[in-house]
């Protein structure tokens, strides 16, 4: 590990917390996407790394970002090809997603496709957005298009925006709905 990495990489070198979310609360463009060029850094109580197969694996209060995605989980699980590029990371156990201050998922297991850009939640999945939330057996992400597909008992909860504001935006794809399924969650 050279130094650089070991100083970057090393426990006091990390934003706190607090700092972190901060950072991320100035909210996002929803047009930006996201630059694979840009630092991932993950913490965790344990790392266990498996050259041979491109695996690694991340155990214990796990938190990893990416400039504005925040992810946090029990256990993360990667994979990575050949030329060191990420390929899928799955998350277990109390996921959390965050991305700035307008969009939190919770699940107990996510499935992030790299080269597709996005997440797949499932497991008890919800998803927050602005004071909507949207609820099924399985939500998926787009993270570079600012929209999310739910399938499987889908249930929704829209609030109206202040007058002036943009009115009710949509969380997901509206040709996915089962209009049997909507009701308003508790």
């Amino acid at each position: 590990m050279s130094e650089t990495l070991a100083q970057e990489t090393a426990p006091n070198s990390y934003l706190k917390r607090e700092e972190r979310r901060e950072i991320l609360a100035g909210g996002i463009d929803p047009q930006a996407k996201m630059d694979p060029s840009e630092p991932i850094y993950v913490s965790s109580d344990t790392l266990s790394l498996d050259a041979k197969k491109r695996i690694f694996t991340y155990k214990g209060n796990v938190e990893a970002f990416q400039a504005d995605l925040f992810i946090t989980a029990e256990e993360m699980i990667g994979t990575y090809d050949e030329n060191n590029r990420l390929k899928e990371v799955v998350c277990h156990s109390d996921v959390v997603v965050t991305r700035g201050d307008r969009l939190r998922a919770i699940a107990n297991k996510a499935v992030y496709d790299v080269a597709n850009q996005n997440i797949v939640l499932s497991e008890g999945p919800e998803v927050i957005e602005r004071s909507n939330a949207l609820s099924a057996d399985r939500i998926t992400l787009y993270i570079d298009e600012d929209r999310s597909e739910a399938e499987g008992r889908v249930r929704v909860k829209l609030i109206r925006e202040q007058e002036g504001n943009e009115g009710v935006r949509s969380l997901f794809d509206a040709k996915k709905i089962n209009k049997k399924s909507i009701k308003e969650t508790p």
